[in-house]
């Protein structure tokens, strides 16, 4: 009696079709580090990208250029020539604009007050008699529920 070895094949196919099974995952975990290394290298490039904001912004801060801040460029300017500080003219306007709008925001303050205190007077004259009539309406509803 013979006895063929058939099942050869079949093992080879099952070799081939496991080899199949494993592709879509091993592309899945491929892509997956794929992915780790795109998100790291877009990490760096973002504390890269910081630290050079950080490195800049102090050499900015002390150096304006003269197109964005003519004013404070002219008066370095005339410090440097001089060598001593200019009055600074430029601020002065500006605080008397704000010592005027506090003066007109106290004026404010004082009309709201007088306001709520003329409230006050009117609602201690009043506020017994508001009391006595909401009480009243107050008993009349209690005694319409309970009768119901």
């Amino acid at each position: 009696m013979n006895i063929y070895i058939i099942q050869g094949q079949n093992e080879q196919n099952t070799i081939a079709d496991a080899k199949q099974e494993t592709k879509p995952i091993l592309t899945k975990a491929q892509k997956k580090k794929k992915q780790v290394k795109e998100y790291q290298k877009q990490f760096i490039q973002k504390q890269r990208a910081k630290e050079d904001i950080k490195a800049t912004k102090p050499q900015e801060i002390a150096n304006p250029s003269p197109a964005i801040y003519p004013e404070i460029r002219n008066l370095q300017e005339q410090i440097n020539q001089n060598g001593t500080q200019v009055p600074n003219q430029v601020n002065e306007p500006m605080h008397q604009r704000l010592q005027t709008e506090g003066n007109n925001e106290h004026k404010e303050i004082e009309k709201r007050e007088s306001v709520s205190q003329k409230q006050v007077s009117e609602s201690a004259e009043t506020g017994p008699l508001r009391a006595h009539v909401l009480l009243s309406k107050v008993s009349q509803f209690v005694c319409a529920v309970s009768r119901k």
